[in-house]
């Protein structure tokens, strides 16, 4: 990253682990087996953060009207930025196919 953006994402790394993190790591998703919403699930490859096992164990269990679980393979911890062009259009497509799923479930 340029030294602007590495200070930036810095900075805002800081803030929320300053102002939010307790409060964050507090929530337990264990329980959490069904969102009535649509659901994506995004995870960048070589992410050390967050490894992919979990995450996709929660997902294979999780009952949503709609969900995705798009992994990024030239992604770390922030695919928006590091595959900018592919995370905007994931995004988009799958904004249009809820939003065509709302539709039909409205017809109904």
């Amino acid at each position: 990253y340029p030294c602007f953006e590495t200070f930036r994402i810095n900075g805002n790394m800081n803030f929320t682990m300053n102002n939010i993190y307790d409060e964050m790591m507090a929530v337990d998703f264990t329980n959490l087996n069904s969102i009535e919403i649509p659901t994506i699930f995004i995870h960048g490859v070589h992410d050390l953060n967050s490894h992919p096992l979990p995450f996709q164990k929660w997902f294979n269990n999780l009952k949503s009207p709609h969900k995705k679980y798009i992994q990024f393979k030239k992604s770390a911890h922030m695919p928006m930025w590091e595959e900018k062009s592919k995370f905007q259009s994931e995004i988009i497509e799958y904004i249009k196919i809820s939003e065509n799923l709302q539709i039909k479930a409205d017809k109904k």
